[in-house]
């Protein structure tokens, strides 16, 4: 089943469906009119449609789009930087082959919890 899973950080908005990531920005917002625009969006590489993932939840947090898939072959955490306009760039992934993660959660302190059979802490990517 194909569906969207959707996040947001201030005047960010990604949507994710499939294995297809698309970042909007907003352009303007009046009354409850709002104006978005589609800033760019990333496709998958041929091994990531080889893994067949799926996306499961979606966090935004400071221009770090954190998106958890389960699929075929594999699962894991993959860390993507937004905020360079017209671009979307892989930044980190976190594969546990024999864990079936469930759902992530965003720290306070930058730090990343990962849900699944057991608790996994993962301390998030630092971008330059």
């Amino acid at each position: 089943m194909d569906y969207r899973i959707m996040a947001s950080d201030d005047k960010t908005f990604v949507d994710v469906k499939r294995d297809v990531i698309t970042v909007f920005k907003l352009v303007s917002s009046e009354g409850d009119k709002v104006l978005i625009e589609s800033d760019t969006f990333r496709r998958p590489t041929p091994l990531e449609r080889i893994m067949d993932l799926s996306p499961r939840d979606v966090h935004l947090k400071n221009g770090l789009l954190y998106v958890l898939a389960t699929g075929g072959l594999g699962q894991g955490v993959t860390v993507y930087d937004i905020r360079t306009p017209g671009q979307v760039k892989k930044v980190a992934h976190y594969a546990a082959p024999d864990e079936r993660f469930e759902k992530i959660s965003l720290l306070e302190d930058g730090r990343l919890l990962v849900i699944g059979n057991s608790l996994h802490i993962i301390l998030s990517p630092e971008v330059r």
